[in-house]
């Protein structure tokens, strides 16, 4: 049976002003809406700046129903955004110096971290040191909550392992994709699940995680575990955030699903989001649009 929970995102806030229309994005604000979209208590934890583009999220997310009592506001630095590039590709990238790069400490997150059933944390957001700093102090505050790293979450290439490995330092779960899973096991083919298989877990031990969620584009969900590895074909390619994919993988684990079942959420979330939007989704998932 679905229970409720407090799912948290903390990290980078952006007002995606590019087509087809304005809407939230980034790590926080993401996560916050795919909670509450099936049920739980979104909670997306930044900072903003004080101009257009933070009263235009601000409301966004409030008739979405998704708090937004610990979004920061900022006096000197603007609200992230997308800025496009015009080159031979063209490509999005963020501004630099954007208000949630200074997230700020507030004793006010104590007590938000003790009510987490779950947070979700990204790369993008650590690029500064400030809110480096304040998402570790985060994390130490949710005690009894998976903490999941979500390394899909990048503007780039992956980082270098050293980088990954302290992000990791407080994680219970990973998420990532096909190029980061090979700066953890550099040569190990991702055709292979009997390479796979013996990569992930060496990665699962290494960094004392209770799971491991690998994303390979036109292929699917592997879903790897201690004493597990569940894999699910999914033959489209990664939808442009996986933030709905780890909310669909954190009901999964917070309702006690096998790994199976854990494994198949992902995949139709992808599915659903990636291909097909008129794709029947499983009971758990079913107020997302």
């Amino acid at each position: 049976m679905f229970s409720s929970h407090v799912i948290i995102g903390i990290g980078e806030a952006v007002w995606n002003t590019n087509p087809p229309s304005p809407s939230p994005a980034g790590l926080a604000p993401l996560v916050a809406i795919r909670a509450a979209q099936v049920g739980h208590v979104g909670i997306p934890i930044s900072r903003l700046g004080q101009d257009n583009s933070a009263d235009a999220l601000l409301a966004s997310l409030q008739a979405a129903k998704v708090s937004v009592n610990h979004l920061q506001s900022d006096p000197d630095l603007p609200t992230a955004v997308y800025q496009l590039r015009r080159s031979a590709s063209s490509a999005r990238t963020l501004i630099p110096n954007a208000a949630f790069d200074v997230l700020q400490w507030d004793f006010d997150l104590v007590d938000v971290a003790q009510r987490a059933a779950a947070v979700v944390y990204g790369q993008i957001a650590r690029r500064n040191w400030q809110s480096r700093s304040v998402i570790k102090q985060f994390l130490l505050e949710c005690t009894s909550a998976i903490r999941l790293f979500d390394l899909t979450n990048r503007e780039g290439s992956p980082p270098a392992r050293a980088d990954i490995a302290t992000a990791l330092e407080l994680a219970t779960s990973m998420i990532l994709d096909s190029a980061a899973f090979s700066v953890l096991s550099p040569g190990v083919s991702m055709e292979n699940s009997e390479s796979l298989v013996p990569a992930a877990l060496k990665i699962l031990k290494s960094h004392d995680l209770d799971s491991l969620t690998l994303l390979i584009p036109n292929a699917g969900v592997h879903l790897f575990t201690p004493n597990h590895h569940t894999y699910q074909p999914v033959s489209s390619p990664l939808p442009d955030s996986s933030e709905a994919i780890a909310v669909a993988l954190l009901t999964g684990m917070l309702d006690g699903d096998d790994p199976h079942n854990i494994a198949s959420l992902a995949a139709q979330a992808w599915k659903h989001l990636a291909a097909d939007r008129t794709l029947p989704l499983p009971s758990k998932l079913q107020g997302w649009s």
